[in-house]
């Protein structure tokens, strides 16, 4: 009788790579009954589906969106600790505070409208081509929001 896991992909992908020893890839969350052929996202990731919950107020979860959360809660943290105890006028804690109190004043946004950013409206207006608009693209990488998002990352 053949050991199925023996003969299960991820055995053979784990062994080339030193896994048995130690070393290579780290297959916690995959779901070794499925075949990598049949289903590789469930091949790689079933056990870890299986194990996790998912917050339903979130579309997609993992380690970066537990990261992500508490740089949030941090950052509210420490935002209600300079609302709590006003910082020395003028100090970069005083200048953070005062942002986001900004950051908080909707009437005020509200009051302002589009007044703000009536002159990159008035670039978007502007473009005329195909050559324009790849330039203004350009110009916005990492500033907004663009309708095609451009970007370098390892992957």
């Amino acid at each position: 009788m053949i050991d199925r896991h023996q003969n299960h992909p991820s055995h053979w992908f784990c062994a080339c790579f030193g896994a048995a020893g130690g070393g290579g890839l780290n297959l916690s969350g995959a779901d070794p009954t499925v075949r990598f052929q049949d289903d590789l996202f469930r091949a790689t990731n079933g056990g870890w589906l299986a194990a996790t919950d998912i917050p339903s107020d979130k579309s997609r979860f993992g380690a970066f969106s537990e990261l992500g959360d508490l740089s949030d809660q941090r950052l509210r943290d420490i935002l209600d600790e300079l609302a709590a105890h006003p910082p020395a006028v003028g100090s970069d804690a005083d200048r953070v505070a005062t942002f986001f109190a900004a950051y908080l004043d909707t009437e005020a946004i509200d009051t302002a409208g589009l007044s703000p950013i009536k002159p990159l409206l008035a670039e978007i207006e502007a473009i005329g081509n195909a050559r324009q608009l790849a330039q203004w693209q350009g110009r916005m990488q990492g500033l907004l929001d663009t309708p095609v998002a451009l970007w370098v990352m390892a992957d």
